[in-house]
C-alpha cells in the first residue's frame, strides 16, 4: 500500500473517530501524550533488558510501530503534507548530516 493511500485511510478514520476539535495545539498536545505512552513502552523493554530480564517485543511490534505510523499520518494530514515527500527529504537531510561527520 502506498503512503498516499494510507494518508487517505487515516483522514477518513480521523474524520469518523478523532474526537478533538480542529485546534492545532489541542491535537498536537493529545498526540504528544500518546507518543509519551509509546516511549514508555520502549523504555520498559530497554529497562528490562538492562536488568537482564527477558521482555517480549510483542507490544513494540503490535502497538508501538503501527501507532507511530498512525500519529505520523495524522500529523501529515493535519498540516496537509505529502508524507512520502517529507520522508524522502528527511532521509536526504540525514544522509547529508551523516556524511559531514
Amino acid at each position: 500500500m502506498e503512503i498516499e493511500e494510507l494518508q487517505k485511510i487515516q483522514k477518513e478514520h480521523d474524520y469518523e473517530y478523532w474526537d478533538h476539535d480542529s485546534n492545532e495545539l489541542e491535537n498536537i498536545r493529545h498526540i504528544t501524550l500518546h507518543v509519551g505512552k509509546l516511549l514508555g513502552k520502549l523504555a520498559a523493554y530497554c529497562e528490562a533488558h538492562e536488568h537482564q530480564r527477558n521482555f517480549p517485543t510483542v507490544q513494540i511490534k503490535d502497538e508501538v510501530v503501527p501507532d507511530l505510523l498512525f500519529y505520523g499520518l495524522h500529523l501529515a494530514n493535519m498540516f496537509n503534507l505529502q508524507l512520502d515527500q517529507q520522508y524522502l527529504q528527511r532521509l536526504k537531510q540525514n544522509k547529508e548530516r551523516l556524511q559531514q561527520n
